[in-house]
């Protein structure tokens, strides 16, 4: 009688032994999974805040040409070279590229959509302030509001790029 128990037990035994080791199998593989979403989720915020910061480093060094602008312009000189500030917007462009890497990686393509309607925008705007500024054009302009703008439009994809990298990571 106690034979058939004692049967009985190493069998129940054995089972719980495998029931736990395919359980510590599955959470190990769950745990994995989920280490590398997470890994994953903050590779691409890391990009991104790496991405926000060289931009607004970019964003100041055109405030600065643009104080140093307009205090040549307050000094009385009516000349300027702007290419130094054309070629700082085109900068810009460059820092927003970083993320197509990212993109391709990881992403759905909407990293590489952001860049491509930010650098048309602000190609766009260098288009329009070349024609703003030509010696042909009889067109007044306010200097801060144009001068400011790529900051503006950098803003508002600044702001895009966060919104659209939390509705990614969600």
């Amino acid at each position: 009688m106690f034979e058939n128990l004692s049967i009985g037990l190493d069998i129940a035994t054995a089972l719980s032994v495998i029931a736990a080791a395919a359980a510590f199998i599955w959470n190990s593989a769950l745990a994995r999974r989920k280490s590398k979403l997470d890994r994953r989720k903050e590779i691409i915020k890391s990009h991104v805040y790496r991405t926000v910061e060289k931009i607004i480093r970019d964003s100041s060094d055109i405030f600065r040409e643009t104080k140093k602008i307009e205090y040549r312009l307050r000094d009385g000189e009516t000349t300027q070279n702007l290419n130094q500030w054309k070629d700082l917007i085109l900068e810009l462009t460059g820092s927003f590229r970083w993320l197509i890497p990212l993109d391709q990686v990881y992403g759905d393509g909407r990293f590489e959509l952001i860049y491509k309607e930010y650098s048309e925008e602000l190609d766009e705007f260098i288009r329009r302030f070349a024609k703003l500024v030509s010696p042909e054009s009889n067109e007044s302009w306010d200097f801060y509001d144009t001068m400011d703008q790529p900051n503006r439009i950098t803003l508002k994809y600044i702001t895009r790029l966060y919104q659209e990298t939390e509705n990614y990571l969600q």
